[in-house]
């Protein structure tokens, strides 16, 4: 059996959440190791860290990964009071680090750059320190207000608006190797 092969990345990833009471946009500069072995590509999240999932390939891995980081999205959001409650758990998920993590990402960021032949092979980040993972949560609308299924005499005769910016697809996703 052969070694797998690490590759550290960077990645972005956008969101429209919709919780109880709120609609919110979720953008997140992420870290994350794929992992290559014989048979298997892993996606292991370092920020967030809480998940792995693995595929075919590593598109299809990572592509797994950002479907379990939408469902979680979506089950904080409908679990939160409101957006405050709702961005202080995306923050904790996505901003605590494991140290087993961080020491898999360091070895196989160091590999990289060690590594000439495979930095021309790879279209390669060229950053000189690590980027720290970002998350930015952004109120959109408070849709309690709005909500059809009140049947208060003040909304009988409106018809609910709740803006819906334009939805962020998989185009929106960048993944970038990091040396």
């Amino acid at each position: 059996m052969t070694t797998p092969t690490i590759y550290p990345l960077y990645f972005r990833y956008k969101r429209i959440v919709e919780g109880q009471t709120f609609l919110a946009s979720v953008r997140i500069l992420g870290r994350g190791l794929i992992e290559e072995s014989e048979d298997r590509t892993w996606f292991c999240g370092i920020n967030p860290s809480c998940m792995a999932n693995d595929g075919e390939d590593y598109a299809s891995a990572y592509l797994a990964y950002r479907n379990r980081l939408d469902s979680l999205l979506n089950e904080m959001a409908a679990e939160s009071e409101d957006c405050e409650a709702f961005t202080s758990k995306v923050e904790s998920l996505v901003l605590e680090n494991s140290a087993v993590g961080e020491k898999d990402w360091d070895t196989a960021r160091e590999r990289v750059r060690q590594d000439e032949a495979l930095q021309a092979a790879l279209p390669i980040d060229h950053i000189t320190e690590t980027r720290r993972p970002e998350v930015f949560v952004t109120f959109l609308a408070d849709i309690q207000e709005n909500n059809p299924a009140d049947d208060s005499p003040e909304n009988e005769n409106e018809t609910p608006v709740i803006p819906r910016p334009p939805q962020f697809g998989r185009a929106n996703t960048a993944l970038a190797y990091a040396a």
